[in-house]
């Protein structure tokens, strides 16, 4: 048996305890909760990737996602992320500038149902696993995982404070702009609303000393 072929038969397979869970199990049908978010750095190869997700009671993967040489990091993202709602139509998978994201049931908030995602070169086995917040693998990209978690005020989604958030609602609330990502996002003063209100609150925060954004 030649090499590759044999690597392949593996990766299209997942040990689970004593059981072996085939490719393409995709999560059950419940509400997709939980929100994994990833951020691509960095410009691609050409070389393309391989990735599974795996978890206690899914798995399914994508031995040879395509990307041109040259492609940015949002190109990356996007692929990846069209590739993950191509293998589980299940599954919610996004972008929003250089991240991307996908929506996986809970499932009861059991650690070991939580999701891994593995990455890899296209046509190997996926063997850098990012299970958790702040692990990096290191490809011709860098894959960044970010156990995802809302940030109050954050609206503009660049994981850190500052006047462009209030510039951000502004621009949403009078000039039809984007929305936040998500409405806890745009939520500074944790009435659990997206108004004028919130921007106030961070030009209070960032110029005057006012509370920090919370309870979103």
């Amino acid at each position: 048996m030649q090499i590759l072929p044999a690597l392949l038969l593996v990766f299209k397979s997942v040990i689970i305890g004593s059981s072996v869970l085939a490719q393409d199990v995709c999560p059950p049908d419940l509400p997709n909760d939980y929100e994994w978010e990833f951020r691509v750095f960095g410009t691609s190869d050409g070389s393309g990737y391989s990735w599974c997700i795996n978890a206690d009671a899914y798995s399914f993967c994508d031995s040879n996602v395509a990307v041109p040489a040259g492609a940015s990091a949002h190109d990356v993202a996007v692929a990846l992320a069209a590739s993950i709602a191509a293998q589980c139509p299940n599954v919610t998978a996004s972008v929003f500038l250089d991240r991307f994201y996908f929506q996986l049931p809970y499932m009861n908030g059991h650690p070991e149902n939580w999701p891994t995602l593995c990455l890899g070169r296209a046509g190997e086995a996926p063997t850098c696993c990012v299970p958790f917040g702040g692990q990096i693998c290191v490809l011709d990209v860098e894959i960044e995982n970010y156990n995802y978690s809302c940030k109050c005020g954050d609206a503009d989604h660049s994981l850190t404070w500052s006047i462009s958030d209030a510039v951000f609602l502004i621009n949403y609330i009078f000039a039809g702009g984007p929305a936040p990502r998500r409405d806890c996002e745009g939520d500074a003063d944790g009435n659990k609303l997206v108004t004028i209100s919130d921007a106030v609150y961070m030009i209070n925060f960032i110029f005057s000393g006012g509370p920090a954004p919370a309870g979103c």
